[in-house]
C-alpha cells in the first residue's frame, strides 16, 4: 500500500548533496502548476454578429437590473461599440 523505500542515499559519495527537506517534499508531489495564467484570448478573424453583442448587453443590463446595480459598466472593442452606439 505504501512504499517502503522513499529515498536511497550514499552517505559515502560526495558528487551530490543530499538535498533539504523542502525539495525531498517537492521531489515527491506533483509538479506545481500556477494558480493563473495571464494571456490573450484568439483573435477571432470575422466581423461581430449584431445578434451576439445585442444578447450579450441584454444580458448584462438584466443581471445589474436583478442585482439592483444603479450601472452597468461594459469594456469592449471599438467595433462591438460601434454595433451596440452606432
Amino acid at each position: 500500500m505504501f512504499p517502503m523505500k522513499l529515498l536511497e542515499v550514499d552517505v559515502h559519495d560526495t558528487s551530490e548533496s543530499v538535498p533539504g527537506w523542502f525539495t525531498f517534499f517537492i521531489s515527491l508531489t506533483s509538479p506545481m502548476k500556477p494558480a493563473t495564467e495571464i494571456s490573450y484570448l484568439p483573435i477571432i478573424p470575422a466581423p461581430p454578429n449584431t445578434d451576439v453583442v445585442f444578447t450579450g448587453l441584454n444580458y448584462l443590463s438584466h443581471l445589474s437590473h436583478t442585482m439592483k446595480m444603479p450601472h452597468t459598466i461594459v469594456t469592449a472593442e471599438q467595433a462591438i461599440y460601434d454595433i451596440a452606439y452606432g
